[in-house]
């Protein structure tokens, strides 16, 4: 019998593929195919995708489900990218020379302004200009998760602080 298709959810994608650049410059994916899935994600459509294409991202993840006990699912993907991924990039970035912790970090963001697909925000490194073109309906005040300075989800103020005090605390 063959094993069922890995699966995950659109926010496991929203959340990886932003380092997709990286992984292309490696030959680890491939350019159309990212911008396949970019667009397939912009389109905000329901969409089935192989989470193989960021093949040691998701074993990450699936390796953080079972030492919790859970399986993949959107607020699993929250919880690893908003508390897990940042202390894996640190220990990967030691070894790996592509691998820019001010980049890759997932970071908490509050929106200033909004224009098209773009949006001025407030980060831990101050005010950047982040991509916001797969995050629909962006407000000023809103706050987000930024991976690689594009909007992956809207986040409640609550994850918006555990996330500063979990940024500031590591990035020390």
């Amino acid at each position: 019998m063959a094993a069922k298709p890995a699966r995950a959810p659109r926010l496991f994608f929203l959340y990886a593929h932003p380092c997709g650049d990286v992984l292309a410059k490696r030959g680890t994916i491939g350019k159309k195919d990212l911008a396949s899935l970019r667009a397939r994600l912009a389109s905000g459509k329901p969409f089935n995708a192989n989470p193989r294409m960021f093949e040691k991202a998701f074993g990450r993840l699936s390796a953080y489900a079972k030492r919790r006990g859970r399986r993949v699912s959107a607020a699993l993907v929250r919880e690893y990218f908003l508390s897990e991924h940042n202390r894996v990039v640190k220990k990967i970035a030691k070894s790996a020379k592509d691998v820019i912790p001010g980049r890759c970090f997932v970071t908490p963001c509050r929106i200033v302004s909004v224009k098209g697909a773009s949006a001025l925000a407030e980060t831990p490194h101050g005010k950047k200009k982040i991509n916001v073109r797969f995050v629909k309906g962006l407000r000023k005040g809103d706050f987000v998760s930024a991976h690689y300075f594009t909007a992956c989800e809207k986040i409640p103020r609550g994850a918006l602080e555990r996330m500063r005090r979990e940024f500031h605390g590591r990035s020390r």
